[in-house]
């Protein structure tokens, strides 16, 4: 089946059941389409990036219409796709109750107990120049789009920055973010080691100056913890972070106010 993959894959058509090659290319044509009439869209995009999303997601269905998978799947085995902007992938899950899951919701929950990534497409990567010219833009203007945690995507590759070709940079307001890891970071500034004892972090804009870092620990909720950074701080974390090819970095946020709370009650 091929090697058993780290990163979370999650169903966007949810856990719903796709166990052929045939209910598979018909899943994505519905979701492609959805695109086209702007579905999920959470915000407004440039047409030329809109246009530039659309042929990726074209490309990889005919790349998935190409490809041959595995018939016959046994009882809980199935397909699961997923198309954003940092790529477009199928996987081969197994979906069934989880111990683990019984344990923290008290009830029996399908969760995705195996899974194998079978197709992983990316979308084409530019340079920063050649992102700025795009966005008829200066360079320096996209650095700095970077270092403020404006286009997450962005990846570091040596010493320059690829951001793939569709990405738009947020307006002028701050968008939360979300950073996710299952390995041992290396390269965090200096004050921010602490990092190593969690697996995730969110981000929050409280004010100009001021933000707010949930970290979520792995397995333990009662090692949770808040912590509160300037502006100075939150810019040279979140560029660690993006640059960083061992953490996965989104816009996104949590509910800090549950976070918060269950701090209070542990």
């Amino acid at each position: 089946m091929g090697k058993k993959n780290k990163e979370a894959v999650t169903n966007e058509e949810g856990l719903r059941s796709i166990t052929t090659k045939e209910e598979l290319v018909r899943a994505i044509e519905e979701h492609i389409n959805g695109l086209r009439k702007g579905a999920g869209a959470e915000e407004k995009k440039s047409v030329k990036s809109h246009i530039a999303f659309l042929e990726f997601a074209d490309r990889f269905l005919e790349t998935v219409r190409r490809r041959k998978f595995p018939g016959n799947l046994s009882e809980g085995w199935g397909f699961m796709f997923g198309i954003t902007e940092e790529s477009a992938i199928v996987a081969l899950q197994l979906v069934g109750s989880s111990e683990l899951a019984k344990r923290v919701y008290k009830k029996d929950v399908s969760a995705v107990l195996e899974a194998y990534i079978l197709i992983r497409m990316e979308p084409r990567k530019l340079t920063v120049e050649d992102y700025a010219q795009l966005h008829e833009v200066n360079v320096g203007t996209v650095r700095q789009w970077i270092r403020r945690g404006k286009i997450r995507s962005a990846q570091k590759l040596g010493n320059e920055w690829r951001i793939p070709e569709f990405v738009e940079p947020a307006g002028g307001k701050y968008r939360d973010g979300l950073f996710m890891w299952d390995d041992h970071l290396t390269g965090l500034p200096e004050g921010f080691e602490y990092l190593n004892d969690y697996s995730m972090a969110a981000i929050t804009r409280v004010d100009n100056d001021t933000y707010k870092m949930g970290l979520q620990h792995a397995s333990d909720n009662r090692l949770n913890r808040l912590v509160i950074l300037n502006a100075k701080e939150r810019e040279r974390l979140e560029l660690a972070l993006i640059s960083n090819p061992l953490v996965s970095s989104m816009d996104g946020s949590m509910n800090f106010d549950q976070f918060e709370k269950n701090l209070k009650d542990e």
